[in-house]
């Protein structure tokens, strides 16, 4: 078989009797052995970028950090179409200050371009959210910005979350996110029950000036916090939203298993083997015990930035906290258009739109 640089194979050809071919059929059988190289040169090329591709994609899901107090766990399951690759991603690192950071994004499309251009939004946001301490929606704010001053072109999904301990609550995270026009996170609770995150803001990509939210709530111990890309719960003619509360009941009953077995569970039920679309998975499960947190508590300063900065030292307990924020903020509104609240399970600021 003929090659660009030389014969890449043989093909063999025999009768049951001896036989010498004529001229028609030896230009028969070069015809057919033409061909049959160009179809395999075809084949290999196509392997070579799916290869290329699968090597893009895995550099792009580094490994992820070990956290004090808290478990994490991944899954990433390529689309069985196209270039086997996509636009989907996870991840997690920690901040200069010790916050964990926890990232689940979608870029349109499902091929090796779509796979550049998110390995590009995924280092883009990698570094903004390692470079500086800031709440989620600042880092995607950010982010956008660089999108749209780099000249990139991408349209993205995203959901930026970020856990640091609570002083006042041992054992006790809090857990802070801001949504991209993504699917909504999911809130497992120890006892099963689950709490959707809701609450989302404009793609990547589309318009860098609109104003986005950070929400708030407490990662109690036992609770796992599951975000996940559109092909976990996206089907033909299925309303997401019906998806979506079928993740819902199966995360609730699955609230007794080890992370990684949870995820699997997830996947294989709700993904067939044929699936159009990538799907990426990240989970963290709070397994911090308050005898192993108390300690941090009693010497942990923590600032809430909202305009000025509070410390809280030991010597505040939760009353006086609640006060110095009500001299400090007497304007319901903070800076970045959403409201504040104090959770009556103690020194909690719940954000709303």
């Amino acid at each position: 078989m003929p090659g660009p640089d030389g014969p890449i194979g043989v093909i063999t050809f025999w009768w049951d009797n001896p036989h010498s071919p004529d001229t028609a059929e030896r230009i028969t059988l070069t015809t057919l052995a033409g061909y049959t190289a160009l179809a395999v040169q075809r084949v290999l090329q196509l392997q070579d970028r799916i290869d290329a591709a699968t090597t893009l994609q895995q550099a792009m899901l580094t490994a992820l950090p070990p956290t004090e107090g808290l478990q994490l766990a991944a899954r990433y399951h390529a689309a069985h179409a196209g270039d086997q690759v996509g636009g989907d991603w996870y991840d997690a690192f920690q901040t200069t200050t010790g916050a964990t950071i926890i990232v689940i994004g979608d870029v349109a499309g499902h091929d090796i371009t779509a796979a550049a251009r998110m390995g590009q939004l995924r280092t883009t946001l990698r570094a903004l959210g390692h470079d500086r301490d800031e709440k989620p929606d600042q880092l995607l704010t950010r982010t956008d910005a660089n999108i749209q001053q780099l000249n990139l072109d991408i349209l993205a999904s995203a959901v930026v979350a970020r856990l640091e301990p609570n002083p006042l609550q041992p054992a006790t995270f809090d857990l802070s996110w801001s949504t991209a026009g993504h699917p909504p996170p999911l809130l497992q609770h120890a006892d099963g029950s689950i709490d959707i995150l809701t609450g989302s803001d404009l793609l990547l990509g589309a318009d860098h000036t609109r104003p986005r939210c950070t929400r708030i709530v407490t990662l109690p111990p036992g609770a796992t916090l599951l975000l996940y890309t559109d092909g976990l719960v996206e089907l033909r003619e299925i309303d997401m939203r019906q998806r979506i509360s079928r993740l819902r009941d199966l995360l609730a009953s699955l609230h007794d298993h080890p992370l990684d077995r949870l995820l699997d569970t997830l996947v294989e039920s709700l993904t067939s083997h044929n699936h159009e679309d990538d799907v990426a998975v990240i989970a963290c499960r709070n397994v911090s015990r308050p005898s192993q947190t108390r300690h941090r508590s009693q010497n942990l300063e923590r600032s809430f930035r909202y305009g000025t900065d509070i410390s809280m030292r030991p010597r505040d307990d939760a009353g006086n906290a609640v006060r110095k924020v009500a001299r400090t903020h007497p304007d319901p509104r903070d800076r970045d258009g959403c409201s504040s609240a104090i959770d009556s399970r103690g020194f909690t600021p719940v954000l709303h739109r």
